[in-house]
């Protein structure tokens, strides 16, 4: 799993990515709110397929 941040004007997202990008697999992006860090998606990802 990649974790890595994101400078979007004065804010700065944590990201983390697993899996890899390609026409087979749907994509899924899971948003947290202001008080839910990105590592709170870590059980959720490592639930899913790597492809």
């Amino acid at each position: 799993m990649k974790s890595y941040f994101v400078h979007n004007g004065t804010a700065l997202l944590h990201v983390l990515e697993s899996g890899m990008p390609g026409a087979k697999a749907p994509s899924l992006l899971v948003v947290s709110g202001l008080w839910e860090p990105a590592e709170r998606a870590i059980p959720l990802l490592s639930h899913l397929p790597v492809m």
